[in-house]
């Protein structure tokens, strides 16, 4: 019996060795894969650079079709739009501003955590994170915008309200584009990126806790 199994596992190893120099093989370009896709990545950010800096003030969140649909619609087009103008990136929000944005876009829970409990830092948006705020003609501002709100007004430890954060995130990026790719790559940076331990600037709780 020892003998047969050693006959049916022999003709295996060849395969188990080419898998692990294969596995090997592949680790030492990893580096130049990661470079490549860097080097693309940044050129894409430099042709859209000019884009997200540009008309982020001129954006308009549309009141009662967002309210309607969950708050997680699909933009209407331009000409059923109407509401206000979204805070430019980088920018001071007063609470005035923020209570009238979560008014416009239905977030009345949200603002009022926000009314109980301001945060002592003032709120800015810098849109979507070491990311795109426009892509291929899509605006993806409005929906980081809200998606910074939630943040920046989020306790630290509220693991559930930030994973629905993300969630609404990916889920009305992929309303805005139509597909799904963009809007899960950005659910995972957030994922990845964005938890209270990070520090970073945009993390949960940033309106709360010191980067």
């Amino acid at each position: 019996m020892k003998l047969a199994a050693r006959k049916i596992v022999a003709p295996f190893e060849p395969i188990r060795k080419i898998r692990a120099h294969f596995g090997l093989l592949a680790f030492a370009f990893l580096p130049l894969l990661l470079a490549a896709n860097l080097a693309g990545l940044n050129q894409a950010w430099a042709s859209n650079e000019g884009n997200n800096a540009a008309g982020a003030a001129a954006i308009t969140c549309p009141r009662d079709k967002i309210r309607a649909q969950n708050r997680l619609a699909h933009p209407p087009a331009p000409s059923e739009e109407q509401g206000i103008n979204l805070p430019a990136r980088n920018v001071v929000v007063p609470l005035a501003q923020i209570k009238e944005v979560c008014a416009c876009f239905g977030l009345e829970a949200l603002w009022a955590k926000i009314a109980k409990d301001p945060p002592a830092r003032p709120f800015k948006s810098d849109g979507c994170s070491l990311w795109f705020n426009k892509w291929q003609g899509y605006d993806l501002y409005p929906a980081c915008f809200r998606h910074d709100l939630k943040y920046w007004a989020g306790y630290p430890g509220e693991e559930v309200e930030r994973l629905v954060a993300d969630s609404e995130l990916m889920i009305e990026v992929a309303r805005i584009m139509g597909s799904t790719a963009m809007a899960e790559t950005m659910f995972t940076g957030v994922r990845l990126g964005g938890d209270t331990w990070t520090r970073a600037s945009f993390a949960w709780g940033y309106g709360r806790v010191r980067p």
